[in-house]
């Protein structure tokens, strides 16, 4: 819920403690007894709770004066000179007002108080009753034609203002009850309105009984009378306010203690359970924006605006992050907008980043020699936020304690602690993918929004997640995903990771060096979760993928057993993916899932597939290939493992070359060469079409490499191998 910013009325929204003084300036008007008027005035700056207090004060009157009898209770006539135009209006309305309160109270007295000062003011010429000021007004005379006939009535009976007047005075001097005025926001006038209101209560309205609250910033009011008037406002206003109250600036601890107080209620409010405070660097950014927070004005100012932001964005942010910023847009607007035109100098891009449990280092972006550079760099950042900040010693510390990068730029080291998993995980804006929301505060920016990964991790079953994947692939969103969900990785139940992983293995696309199954990318997060899940999990894990498992997915399957491989092998590995008979059966099924296939060089990742099968069972896989290289016709298969284009260092050409020398473990390159020679001649149209390019490129770069023996790199065009292929095909 919002905070609202109106006045409190009564003690239960007093935060501040100001009801013992209500209570007290509440007694005092019941206790004066002279009936001379007085004018108590509360000054304060705009959002000190000038208003408030006015209130707290009325409501204690009205609890103290209640049991009195009605002749008795005071009358409480509220004005506000703010909703007029001109003085004329100002000053007619502030008798039209009374009249009506007076009207309305069903005193027979009153009724008549309010009718004779109705027609008073219906004739007065304001200036002849302001002596000493009175030259430098023009005539406030008010002619609004339906009081013209009380005018000409008054004038036929002969009574003089003065006499009318008098006539006000003696009854109100008989009545046992006090009139009190309140006049708020003063400060909110034009200066000729200022001027009048104090005229109106110093001469004009200067009833018996009568006491005058006033509310205004005395700074503003003081000013205005002093141009108005061209005398010293300070001595002006001593002379009419009988008992001056300034409002004190609130307490800064108190106001912090409300601030966190009113923090803590809203953020409960979107997310129950959440702890405010979980380390350190909460309170350091509490502590730097603690000089913006001056007043209740500000608190629900700045609540207002976070918790809607939070409402939008709140498991897409870090709570304090967006405080901060929400704080810097409101009161600093020109640093919040630097921060966006100046991320590389606060955010971290991963490169940046050291060991996942390492503290981040800003480490050398400059070297010795570019100390100079640095140190100018420096000088201009510190020159902007200076000439930038209202504030540029609380702006320097909330950017330090914002972006640590950016407080080793300025201070060479930092206090603020964040690690890679940390900034990421917690959605910090000193991450560069991450402070785009704090700006953009939309769904749109972000790949997958927060909520989604925790559903997929949680709620998701096989089937689904298995959907869910391929549409991430589909918008190549699943780098993001996974980069998220190794952030969570310690946080999945337990019983999840198998459906997990098994729908990461069966959406991968082989083929998608970025998507893989395993790429380097995501090579962490997966290991990470086959450590939680156990051996025991992952090997019913691993019966159940090869039982499934199709051809086209057997590259993922031998990225996946090598993975393990390494794992089982690796000295340093204190958990175990699998135990060692369990790996030892993984692998014999392997074994005799790869010796099914009828051309194991005809399947995606041939060179996977052939490292694992010859890792698990050399003899086995060599005595595949040598039955598979005696028909003449496989050996382009089996070179297009070998063989490939590139392009040159122009850019435009493009060349064959012999990427690996592999084969020769198997065959000779002039029993390469002999079988597409006889391919050539006689069962060339056997070939595969795919494989026919891969046999004329390898047989003019061996030529080429037998004519030029003292070449360092045998490459032949293209284009040549392209018109040598079309020879042969029209053979």
């Amino acid at each position: 819920m919002f905070e609202s910013d109106k006045p409190i009325i009564g003690s239960k929204d007093d935060l501040l403690g100001r009801g013992l003084f209500s209570r007290q300036l509440a007694d005092a008007i019941v206790n004066y007894s002279k009936r001379e008027n007085f004018v108590i005035g509360i000054s304060g700056k705009w959002g000190s709770g000038k208003t408030s207090l006015i209130n707290l004060t009325l409501t204690e009157l009205k609890n103290i004066t209640e049991s009195l009898p009605d002749p008795e209770k005071p009358v409480i006539i509220p004005f506000n000179p703010w909703n007029y135009e001109n003085n004329t209006q100002l000053i007619g309305q502030f008798f039209s007002v009374m009249d009506e309160i007076l009207e309305a109270s069903g005193d027979e007295t009153l009724k008549k108080v309010g009718k004779m000062i109705n027609k008073y003011s219906s004739a007065l010429d304001y200036v002849k009753y302001i002596p000493a000021v009175g030259t430098y007004l023009e005539p406030i005379i008010d002619i609004v034609k339906k009081n013209a006939e009380k005018v000409v009535e008054q004038s036929e009976r002969g009574k003089s203002l003065s006499e009318q007047k008098g006539e006000i005075v003696r009854i109100l001097s008989e009545q046992k009850r006090k009139f009190i005025i309140v006049i708020d926001d003063i400060d909110r006038l034009n200066n000729s309105q200022i001027r009048s209101i104090f005229q109106l209560v110093n001469t004009v309205a200067s009833f018996p009984n009568m006491i005058y609250i006033l509310a205004f910033d005395r700074e503003v009011v003081a000013r205005a009378l002093y141009e108005e008037q061209k005398c010293n406002g300070e001595e002006y206003l001593k002379k009419i306010i009988q008992v001056p109250f300034d409002i004190p600036e609130p307490n800064p601890g108190k106001i912090q203690d409300i601030f966190i107080k009113k923090l803590y209620e809203t953020v409960s409010t979107e997310d129950e359970g959440y702890d405010l405070f979980s380390d350190s660097s909460e309170m350091q950014i509490i502590n730097c924006i603690s000089p913006y927070i001056e007043g209740l004005r500000d608190i629900n100012r700045v609540i207002n605006v976070f918790e809607f932001k939070l409402s939008l964005m709140k498991e897409e942010v870090y709570y304090w992050d967006l405080l901060a910023f929400t704080v810097l847009q409101i009161y600093e607007p020109d640093i919040h907008r630097w921060i966006w035109n100046n991320k590389n100098l606060l955010v971290y891009s991963d490169f940046e980043y050291e060991d996942e449990e390492d503290d981040f280092s800003i480490g050398s972006s400059y070297g010795d020699d570019d100390d100079e550079y640095f140190n100018e760099q420096m000088a201009q950042v510190k020159k902007e936020l200076s000439e930038k900040a209202v504030n540029c010693e609380a702006v320097t510390d909330l950017l330090c304690a914002l972006f640590p990068k950016f407080g080793v730029y300025i201070n060479g080291s930092s206090n603020v602690k964040m690690d890679r998993v940390s900034v990421k995980k917690n959605n910090r804006a000193a991450d560069n993918e991450r402070i785009t929301r704090y700006y953009t505060l939309s769904l749109e920016s972000i790949p997958i929004p927060k909520h989604d990964v925790k559903n997929s991790i949680e709620n998701y079953d096989y089937n689904n997640l298995l959907d869910y994947y391929k549409k991430l692939r589909a918008e190549r969103k699943m780098s993001y995903y996974m980069d998220e969900l190794g952030l969570r990785v310690d946080s999945i139940r337990k019983e999840r990771y198998s459906q997990i992983i098994k729908a990461l293995f069966f959406s991968s696309d082989a083929n998608d060096t970025r998507q893989g199954f395993v790429t380097s990318s995501w090579k962490k997060t997966l290991m990470s979760m086959l450590e939680y899940n156990g051996p025991v999990e992952n090997k019913k894990l691993i019966d159940l993928i090869m039982d499934e498992v199709q051809t086209e997915e057997y590259y993922s399957l031998m990225s996946f057993l090598t993975l393990l491989d390494k794992n089982l092998n690796s000295k340093r590995a204190e958990v175990k993916y699998l135990y060692k008979k369990d790996y030892k059966e993984v692998k014999e099924r392997c074994i005799g899932l790869l010796q099914a296939i009828q051309n194991v060089f005809d399947v995606n990742g041939t060179a996977t597939l052939a490292r694992r099968w010859e890792s698990y069972d050399s003899h086995s896989f060599y005595k595949y290939v040598t039955n598979f290289l005696g028909d003449d016709k496989n050996i382009p298969v089996f070179l297009s493992n070998y063989t490939r284009k590139v392009s040159r260092d122009d850019g435009e050409t493009i060349v064959w070359v012999i990427r690996s020398i592999g084969y020769t473990r198997f065959i000779e390159d002039n029993e390469v060469v002999e079988a597409i020679m006889r391919l050539k001649e006689s069962r060339f149209a056997d070939v595969d079409d795919r494989y026919k390019e891969f046999a004329v490129a390898f047989y003019l770069l061996q030529k080429n490499e037998n004519e030029n023996p003292d070449s360092t790199r045998s490459e032949i065009d293209a284009r040549i191998v392209s018109d040598v292929l079309a020879d042969w095909t029209a053979l």
